[in-house]
């Protein structure tokens, strides 16, 4: 990694610091979700592809209705998860036919 490269990593850290402060400060700290998600997952540099491991993005999840599971096996994430996921925490109904993947109900308390 380039010096540059950990430079920006360093003042992104600060940034996020910076925000998690004020959201204490304001007291919405404890009711708010925090999603870290890549773009896709791939195999070795490969980019997208439709085979499951192609398809399969790392993302951390936490917040008031969500388990601290650390890393975990226990489900397998597809891009196609993360938009059930919000739309279980925000209490959506009528989702559309073409979301196709699954809320992996093991991060839920």
């Amino acid at each position: 990694m380039s010096p540059q490269f950990i430079t920006a990593i360093e003042e992104v850290d600060v940034e996020i610091g910076n925000f998690i402060d004020k959201l204490k400060e304001q007291k919405l700290y404890d009711d708010t979700y925090f999603l870290f998600i890549t773009d896709h997952g791939g195999i070795k540099k490969g980019h997208g592809g439709v085979t499951m491991n192609e398809m399969q993005i790392p993302w951390a999840i936490t917040g008031p209705k969500i388990k601290n599971l650390g890393l975990t096996d226990q489900f397998f994430n597809s891009n196609k998860n993360t938009s059930l996921v919000l739309a279980k925490l925000f209490g959506l109904k009528n989702i559309p036919k073409s979301w196709t993947g699954i809320a992996p109900t093991v991060i839920f308390k």
